[in-house]
């Protein structure tokens, strides 16, 4: 079994390898028309990645692209840790959505992620090819080249041929004041970090615009101590816990300002 794995992997590297090389991708109609997902964007193909196929059936459940749907008060969105844009997409089918933020820090899932903002036409995404962290500078993380929505601090083992080191650009919160302007408006903030929540939400709370959030949504990754001080730390800001699920292993977390939860 452990032959015909290493067997596996090494076709697959070889496979993409041509199929990068020989502009496969740009050249194939469905890099260029995109294959709508069952959220209603349409999303350019990343044939070997995990994360590409969730968005495209549906593995990260309906309840929070419903919400974005159907939210009726003008708002921002800032999607941190965006990968394909799937989320920024789906607000940007919402009229009450003046624009929305994408930080993705990989440079070859932005790369995905612009292109999905242009198959869509989505004139009102910005997309920043930056973490979000408690210093700025570069830091290196680690990819899955097959499951690009799982970026770690953790360097690869050596004999991890799956996973490599890339350099990723950072900014904290006194960037973000100057990236995200809201002119008042209505923040929703969305997180996927993989267990780095606590350190993105400590970034926002500090910002210039954080009277404005509304609603943090965020996939609680990492140990149960990070999931609990991201919820201490959201309460302690005035948010209410409205909404917890676990779909499909990814365990989510809906916080409300106290104000607003009446509203739901």
């Amino acid at each position: 079994m452990l032959i015909f794995q290493h067997a596996n992997f090494k076709l697959r590297k070889h496979f993409e390898k041509w199929l990068t090389e020989t502009g496969f991708y740009q050249k194939f109609h469905f890099y260029n028309l995109g294959i709508t997902s069952v959220y209603g964007p349409k999303l350019s193909p990343r044939i070997w990645d995990m994360t590409f196929w969730f968005c495209c059936f549906g593995f990260y459940g309906k309840y929070f692209s419903r919400f974005l749907k159907t939210y009726k008060s003008n708002f921002v969105f800032v999607d941190v840790g965006a990968n394909a844009g799937l989320y920024s997409l789906i607000a940007g089918q919402n009229h009450y959505c003046l624009h929305s933020h994408c930080f993705e820090p990989d440079p070859t899932t932005l790369r995905f992620l612009t292109k999905n903002i242009e198959l869509n036409n989505a004139k009102n995404i910005l997309a920043h090819n930056y973490a979000i962290a408690d210093e700025r500078g570069q830091k290196h993380v680690s990819v899955n080249r097959y499951h690009s929505g799982s970026l770690s601090l953790d360097a690869p083992s050596p004999t991890d041929e799956e996973r490599y080191t890339i350099s990723i650009e950072c900014v904290n919160a006194s960037d973000l004041s100057d990236i995200i302007s809201t002119t008042e408006q209505e923040l929703i903030i969305k997180i996927d970090v993989e267990g780095y929540e606590r350190v993105v939400i400590v970034e926002l709370l500090k910002c210039e615009f954080a009277q404005h959030i509304e609603h943090v949504y965020f996939e609680a990754g990492g140990s149960n101590e990070n999931i609990e001080t991201s919820i201490d730390l959201l309460t302690k800001a005035g948010f209410v816990s409205f909404y917890h699920s676990n779909f499909f292993g990814h365990k989510n977390i809906h916080m409300v300002r106290s104000r607003e939860a009446k509203l739901f």
